[in-house]
């Protein structure tokens, strides 16, 4: 079994690509939260779905243990990545409320 671990958002293009071209050879993708795979919400959980279904790859948290192998583990993963686009839009709302002159 290998193991990929994703260190820099700024690689997610090339982990996927990688990933796709790996033809079964990895099996997880190892992330320190599941909000941390990605913040896009939806479109989150269809690229976990693709992964998982197509090329066997699970995405697995360090921190949140969650088993995809079962519909209720699948359930509690998406909603994990919706999660992160909540806390993501949140985090927005905030810092863009302030300006210099409310300082």
């Amino acid at each position: 079994m290998k193991v990929l671990k994703l260190m820099h958002g700024k690689n997610f293009k090339n982990m996927l690509s990688f990933v796709r071209k790996s033809k079964g050879k990895i099996s997880t993708i190892l992330v320190y939260k599941m909000t941390r795979f990605s913040r896009t919400g939806g479109k989150a959980i269809s690229i976990a779905d693709e992964l998982r279904e197509k090329h066997g790859v699970h995405i697995k948290a360090v921190t949140e243990p969650i088993d995809t192998s079962n519909a209720s583990g699948v359930l509690f993963h998406d909603m994990q990545l919706l999660f992160g686009r909540w806390d993501n839009d949140q985090r927005k709302t905030s810092c863009n409320g302030w300006n210099e002159s409310q300082i």
